[in-house]
């Protein structure tokens, strides 16, 4: 058998078809990728990260702290009286602490009646039982065990 002997235009044409057809299909691609690396920049933009958020929180706080503020007006003079108003001969011994010798007035102390001293003497029944245990404990070895 014999190769068939093609002619010089033939085999040109079939070159050029052959590489025509790998330029098309290059191109294709190229322009495929640069179309999506084009939108991934643009969706990129579009969207803020939580870095940048976070960054542009940092700064936005960072301008606040960086502005001076302004001086609060003075409070206006006490015109209230008070509902019960402390009795005190002398000014000054109302500032000092109240110690044991500066005191002189006869300490407050309530009068508690005796059944109430006699049942804090006996206690309740919960203090004298043991505590009670809220979780079950399982023993290993027993029937439920291991």
């Amino acid at each position: 058998m014999r190769d068939r002997d093609w002619g010089t235009p033939a085999l040109i044409i079939i070159y050029a078809s052959v590489f025509g057809v790998l330029a098309l299909i290059v191109g294709y691609g190229f322009t495929k990728v640069t179309m999506a690396s084009e939108e991934a920049t643009r969706r990129s933009e579009q969207e803020k990260t939580l870095l940048n958020e976070r960054i542009e929180s940092a700064r936005e706080i960072k301008r606040a702290l960086a502005r001076p503020v302004p001086p609060s007006e003075p409070l206006p003079p006490i015109t209230a009286k008070l509902a019960n108003p402390m009795k005190v001969a002398n000014p000054e011994e109302a500032k000092r602490p109240a110690s044991g010798k500066h005191s002189k007035e006869k300490s407050h102390k309530p009068k508690i009646p005796a059944s109430a001293w006699n049942a804090m003497a006996m206690g309740t029944g919960a203090d004298a039982s043991p505590p009670h245990q809220n979780s079950p404990t399982f023993d290993r070895a027993g029937v439920n065990g291991w």
